[in-house]
């Protein structure tokens, strides 16, 4: 028989609206599969009927969510005014097939890849000049506000993915989200989202994706300080391993980014981005790393001091701090969460140090600054007081190693990284000797 394909009160226009009509209705409709049928016309007027795909009906929930607010008003825009665009050509084409493929096959890694091509798109649009800029004088809304529900369907259980999970939920309902990062936009509650051709937060403009991270880094630390570290959902320390060995497709990591960033803060399935695991892969946390990372732990709310977690609570029971009032250097050195706090001025001065390629001098300086807060790291000094030279292996690319500064940490996994380079007593800082310090560093391997 025949028929027609609407989607919502309008009639589909092309292939990818036909997909989606087909995705999001056949299931209602009873209709079990669609047959597409090519009519060619040959010499002498003799036509010729042929199959050219067959779209088998499922039930696919994250269809739908392209008609969730304006997505589908965005879509359709980006699609007249992209379509004769060059530069956008590439990023229209990659969407319209991420979306035929949903469509057809369904699954959260087809979701996740329409996800991802959607934050391509975006990003496409703000490299225009000025932001949104396509041709002439043709331009196009920044991506609207996406379903929280991306969150939950889009989870193809990667590494990237529940990165870029972490990364997008910085500054979430703030008034500082990391999408400000990405875009020149302006976002506030209850509004609509649009470009902000006088905003200066967005970072360094086709950049890499480790210089984007770290562009990131610079400025959150800048303008907010240690308290722009934290986020909603916090990364698993084993997907932060993978990152610092390089094995994560980073381009995947941005694109992902761009789209998760996008997405409207609110409910989805916490579970989903639970804490790690104790069971780690064969990939060896890099030492260097979890040292520095303690110097940038981010403050968390909290009674106890109206900043950070409650002064001391975070810490293990066995690491017996000096007193009561001694916890993780985050709560300690930013109480005012500013852009002058000594907190954020000593990250800074790490970063620098990471950029030059300097990684022991970074290592060095963090350990002092946390010696300073009464956290003393393995090995600690010698009886003298002299700093003890250590060579931490494995050892990632100083940019790699700053870049991975920015991924949240819940306090599960900042335990974890206590537990692995802070000696297990600081009863005393200054009178134990060299041969118990020394003991407690080779047990610690």
């Amino acid at each position: 028989g025949e028929g027609r394909l609407s989607m919502g009160r309008e009639q589909a226009r092309d292939g990818v609206e036909s997909a989606r009509a087909v995705a999001s209705l056949g299931a209602q409709r009873g209709i079990d599969e669609f047959v597409r049928l090519g009519l060619f016309e040959r010499y002498g007027r003799n036509y010729l009927a042929t199959v050219m795909g067959r779209f088998p009906v499922r039930r696919e929930a994250a269809i739908g969510l392209l008609e969730w607010g304006g997505t589908a008003r965005w879509l359709n825009r980006y699609r007249a005014v992209a379509s004769d665009a060059p530069r956008h050509e590439a990023a229209l084409r990659r969407l319209d097939c991420a979306i035929l493929n949903l469509a057809r096959y369904g699954g959260r890694r087809q979701a996740a890849d329409v996800l991802a091509s959607l934050g391509a798109a975006e990003r496409e649009l703000a490299l225009g000049t000025p932001p949104g800029h396509v041709r002439g004088e043709v331009s196009c809304d920044p991506l609207p506000w996406l379903s929280p529900d991306w969150r939950t369907l889009a989870n193809d259980g990667s590494v990237e993915f529940r990165l870029a999970v972490a990364l997008a939920s910085l500054g979430a309902r703030t008034e500082a989200p990391l999408r400000a990062h990405l875009e020149a936009v302006k976002v506030e509650p209850g509004r609509p989202v649009r470009w902000a051709t006088e905003a200066h937060t967005a970072v360094v403009r086709n950049a890499t994706a480790l210089r984007l991270l770290l562009g990131i880094l610079e400025r959150r630390l800048v303008s907010i300080g240690l308290a722009g570290l934290s986020g909603e959902r916090s990364a698993r320390l084993a997907d932060v391993v993978t990152f610092l060995h390089g094995e994560t497709d980073d381009h995947r990591l941005v694109d992902l980014l761009w789209g998760l960033s996008a997405v409207e803060p609110g409910r989805s399935a916490a579970a989903t981005f639970g804490r790690s695991e104790h069971t780690r892969e064969a990939l060896v946390l890099p030492r260097a790393w979890a040292i520095l990372k303690l110097l940038f732990h981010a403050p968390r709310p909290s009674p106890g001091n109206g900043h950070g977690r409650a002064l001391g609570a975070s810490l293990p029971a066995q690491a017996e701090l000096v007193s009561e009032q001694t916890s993780l250097p985050g709560s300690a050195w930013a109480p005012e969460m500013g852009a002058g706090s000594t907190g954020a001025a000593a990250c800074s001065l790490v970063l620098g140090q990471l950029r030059a390629g300097a990684v022991d001098l970074a290592v060095r300086e963090a350990t002092r600054r946390l010696r300073a807060s009464r956290v003393v790291v393995l090995p600690g000094p010698t009886a003298g007081g002299r700093e003890r030279s250590v060579h931490f292996s494995p050892r990632p690319q100083p940019e790699r190693l700053a870049a991975a500064l920015l991924f949240p940490l819940s306090d599960h996994e900042y335990d974890e990284l206590f537990n692995l380079v802070v000696r297990a007593s600081t009863a005393d800082l200054t009178a134990d000797t060299g041969a118990t310090a020394t003991q407690t560093y080779e047990e610690a391997q």
